[in-house]
């Protein structure tokens, strides 16, 4: 009983430090999205540490409470339909985190430690971006275009307008407009738009993995109950 109590002390306040590193923000394109400050990385710990089950549990707790302060508190899905916000908050706020909790899929079945938070940190990062992949693509791939359109002329004005990364990415919008119809497009402006964020936020969360793994005593609380 006590240790369940531990555990589940520990998990509420990896959801704390979670969801305050959610609201932090490191990066944010002129078209909305933003990269956090490895507001992952305690959710994977926490899988990695008490295994999947509890990773789960923590990711699902995490993803209701974010999505609900998110609705109710910051009003940021005020303009959705009721289909929207439920596919919305199912899939980039429960699914989407709830999958982190396979952070500690590859425990005892590979011997380093630090391998295996790795390997299944990126495993339940990617399945997080599958989520918000899903998501977008039934909310907006439908009107690509449009969204294209719009990705495009929010670098005019911006710190980016003129750089490498506008200018890639406007030639990009412009070409897949140009030879690509229907669904097709939906999905490609799906996967521009996630990757934005998620490539980043996959390399900085298992950067700092790594590094926290290289630190003796913080390899040791990971790795042990």
């Amino acid at each position: 009983m006590a240790k369940r109590k531990n555990i589940l002390s520990v998990t509420v306040i990896a959801i704390l430090i979670a969801l305050g590193l959610s609201f932090v923000k490191i990066f944010t394109w002129p078209f909305g999205t933003s990269v956090t400050l490895l507001s992952m990385v305690p959710l994977l710990v926490i899988g990695y540490k008490y295994g999947v089950k509890w990773g789960l549990f923590s990711g699902l707790m995490f993803g209701v409470v974010k999505g609900l302060l998110d609705a109710l508190v910051f009003n940021t899905m005020s303009g959705f339909t009721a289909t929207q916000f439920a596919v919305v908050f199912v899939a980039d706020y429960v699914v989407a985190n709830f999958v982190l909790g396979f952070s500690g899929l590859f425990r005892d079945r590979i011997n380093s430690d630090s391998a295996a938070i790795t390997l299944g940190g990126a495993f339940a990062v990617i399945l997080n971006y599958a989520a918000h992949f899903v998501s977008r693509f039934i909310i907006y791939g439908g009107e690509a275009h449009k969204y294209f359109d719009e990705m495009t002329n929010s670098f005019k004005g911006s710190f980016l307008e003129g750089t490498s990364i506008a200018n890639m990415l406007t030639t990009l919008s412009e070409n897949v407009i140009a030879h690509h119809t229907g669904n097709y497009r939906g999905e490609i402006y799906s996967f521009i738009y996630t990757s934005t964020y998620m490539i980043p936020e996959l390399v900085l969360t298992l950067v700092c993995v790594l590094i926290l793994m290289a630190i003796p005593r913080v390899n040791y609380f990971i790795s042990n109950e």
